[in-house]
């Protein structure tokens, strides 16, 4: 994925494989969008890890705690050496708002996930209606 120097500089973030981005339980104002390298989602349950994903360039992940202010659902760490972008709640919705397209890449994503059958339906389907919600929210801008 090629980004600028100027965009990496402003909202960039490197992580050396092995680093911890986040807790399962975690509260998150952000969410990422993985530049280059690995990151691995992992969820403990009943004392028991189990990987969920290794997402790579061109992912993103965190948005659910970022848009529905809920804890995170499971642990992301760096399979390897990784850059991602770091996307706080204000930066998300002035570029929401401002390019559909950006809107429409967000909401094909997480229906591939809510398909691929990946992560709690009800939180996907909450979330895809608050995405739905600000595409009104655009349109009548």
């Amino acid at each position: 994925m090629l980004i600028s120097d100027a965009l990496f500089k402003k909202l960039g973030k490197t992580l050396p494989r092995g680093a911890l981005l986040f807790n399962q339980g975690d509260t998150g104002a952000e969410m990422y969008i993985i530049v280059s390298g690995n990151i691995a989602i992992r969820q403990k349950l009943q004392d028991r890890e189990q990987l969920l994903a290794t997402l790579g360039p061109g992912d993103f992940l965190g948005e659910r705690a970022l848009i529905t202010n809920t804890p995170r659902m499971a642990s992301a760490d760096a399979a390897s050496d990784a850059k991602l972008l770091i996307v706080d709640r204000r930066t998300f919705e002035t570029v929401f708002k401002k390019d559909p397209r950006i809107s429409m890449y967000f909401t094909q994503k997480l229906l591939q996930r809510m398909q691929s059958g990946a992560g709690d339906k009800a939180a996907e389907a909450e979330m895809s209606r608050y995405i739905l919600q600000k595409l009104e929210e655009y349109a009548k801008t």
